[in-house]
């Protein structure tokens, strides 16, 4: 039998973010009889949020945060050490690091993963170009996010291949019992409309857009709630969203409930997911939201539109236009028959395009065939 392909992730910090979700997601289900995987961590490892390393190989190199040649140098010696038959770096921040210590390292295969928003500065874009072709594949999760990558960076769309991120069955499912005990906990009523969001507190995630537009919800009916989960190192984003709330008197009907971990939990709580990020890649929350039977409500950004069908899973709206969303949701919160249609259309089209074991058997092939054809 052969033996399994050694691959390293390489990332620059790992925590309850969407990427680095992601990535464990993965190293946690491949075939360990096809790949053995290793997380190789430069910078920081974050372990609130309900973040799980344990059974991981995790590589902690705790390297000072900002560019240094001292990095791929002691990637170098770290790769040939453990002979990695892969590389697989992950977005600009471990890009030319990690890309230099893996090419000094005679690693056979290096591929590149893209997973939303990236640098757009003019030498940043030159620099991506040149480092994208070192690698022997150039990844995105999704195909507008492809489309974005190349036209930006003038890379070759066809050397960017395109795996869409999946989700866990056994973590995200349709649960009326978990639903109970959030809207228990939370002290909604049954005929309450509960709006939900998952992400962290960021700029790019438009938290603003979505307090607004509860604002105009909530002048027009006592019923709804919104709910915010998510976290920040940075608190004066909560001030600035606490402070909006006051600005449209909805302080009391818009819940900040933080880092959480049990997403699959509040997600059944909810009755329509909305996320307003201004850009997204393969949004992970969106799948699994859906995995959940909720419609969703995105901004019509980025790889949104491969995973919301606008008008039969849910809707797509402008981006930052407040009063559009308001108005979509206040729709789906006055026509219950219209959002059970959904949510049921949401749960079946999640099912049969975002299974988390396509995405992993993609990710297998990819590294199997790349070295095939290197050792060829």
């Amino acid at each position: 039998m052969n033996k399994p392909l050694k691959v390293a992730h390489l990332v620059n910090n790992v925590g309850p973010a969407g990427k680095e979700v992601g990535i464990v997601k993965i190293m946690r289900h491949f075939d360990p009889q096809r790949v053995e995987s290793s997380l190789v961590v430069l910078n920081e490892v974050h372990r609130h949020g309900g973040m799980n390393y344990d059974g991981l190989d995790l590589i902690h190199l705790k390297m000072p945060k900002g560019n240094s040649f001292r990095v791929p140098i002691k990637l170098r010696a770290l790769f040939r050490e453990r002979k990695f038959d892969i590389i697989h770096t992950h977005s600009w921040g471990t890009l030319v690091e990690g890309i230099l210590g893996a090419r000094f390292a005679g690693v056979p295969v290096v591929i590149h993963g893209e997973h939303g928003t990236f640098p757009q500065k003019p030498l940043h874009l030159f620099i991506q170009n040149y480092f994208w072709r070192w690698a022997d594949q150039v990844l995105s999760v999704s195909d507008e996010l492809r489309k974005k990558l190349s036209g930006r960076t003038r890379f070759p769309a066809e050397r960017i291949k395109v795996i869409l991120n999946g989700v866990d069955e056994k973590r995200f499912f349709r649960d009326m019992q978990l639903r109970s005990e959030f809207r228990s906990e939370m002290g909604f009523a049954g005929k309450d409309f509960v709006i939900g969001t998952v992400g962290r507190i960021t700029q790019v995630k438009n938290h603003p857009m979505l307090i607004r537009a509860f604002g105009k919800i909530a002048a027009k009916t006592s019923d709804a709630h919104l709910v915010i989960v998510g976290g920040t190192k940075v608190p004066e984003r909560i001030k600035k969203l606490e402070a909006l709330c006051e600005k449209y008197n909805v302080v009391n009907r818009v819940h900040f409930l933080g880092f959480r971990s049990d997403i699959n939990r509040i997600l059944n709580g909810i009755d329509v997911f909305a996320l307003t990020s201004f850009s997204e890649g393969c949004s992970n929350v969106i799948q699994e939201a859906m995995f959940c039977g909720k419609p969703v409500v995105a901004t019509d950004v980025g790889g949104n539109p491969e995973l919301v069908i606008n008008g039969e899973t849910g809707y797509l709206v402008r981006s930052d236009d407040d009063t559009q969303l308001a108005d979509v949701l206040l729709n789906l919160m006055n026509n219950p028959e219209l959002q059970k249609s959904l949510s049921d259309k949401s749960y079946q089209f999640a099912h049969e395009n975002f299974d988390l074991n396509v995405m992993v058997r993609a990710y297998e092939h990819l590294y199997e065939s790349s070295l095939k054809k290197k050792q060829k």
